[in-house]
């Protein structure tokens, strides 16, 4: 192949890549994606025109999602409970997390919730229990992402589902 057919060639190929680049990163207002785990058996629908996801871990625990346009992230992940721990006691390692400074927080019989900052972000964490595996869902944004997340946390609490 001539030097002038390989460029053409490879010009048309990186147009063909930018052109459907943006429709998967573009998402119009009000429309959801979902994300599903089948390795824990969990899922979310999530506002796509607010989070772009990161890709799944390469342990296969979960997903990364950053604020479209803005700071900040959701995170969704599950892991056996393979030392055996209690709830409360999960609860109470995560009240101690360093630079995490708590101002609200709830244990119940199999989830818990605990918020206040990490540092100088906003941090939000539900766990949940269920047989062996902890199911997590957590949000952590500067002050200044507050319009964006407060709104959005119950509706994607609720869209959190165990599936297994």
């Amino acid at each position: 192949m001539s030097g002038y057919h390989a460029k053409r060639v490879l010009g048309l190929a990186l147009l063909v890549a930018v052109t459907l680049l943006p429709a998967r990163a573009q998402a119009t207002p009000g429309q959801t994606r979902s994300y599903s785990n089948s390795k824990y058996g969990f899922a979310i629908t999530y506002p796509a025109d607010r989070f772009i996801p990161q890709g799944e871990s390469d342990a296969g625990d979960g997903q990364v999602f950053r604020a479209r346009g803005g700071q900040g992230e959701m995170r969704v992940y599950a892991g056996f409970n393979v030392l055996n721990e209690s709830l409360p006691a999960v609860f109470e390692t995560c009240l101690r997390e360093p630079g995490f400074q708590p101002t609200y927080k709830v244990l119940r019989k199999d989830w818990f919730v605990v918020s206040g900052f990490a540092g100088k972000n906003i941090f939000y964490r539900k766990t949940i229990q269920s047989g062996d595996t902890f199911f997590t869902i957590s949000f952590t944004y500067p002050p200044g992402e507050k319009a964006l997340f407060d709104p959005l946390i119950p509706r994607l609490l609720a869209d959190f589902a165990i599936v297994h």
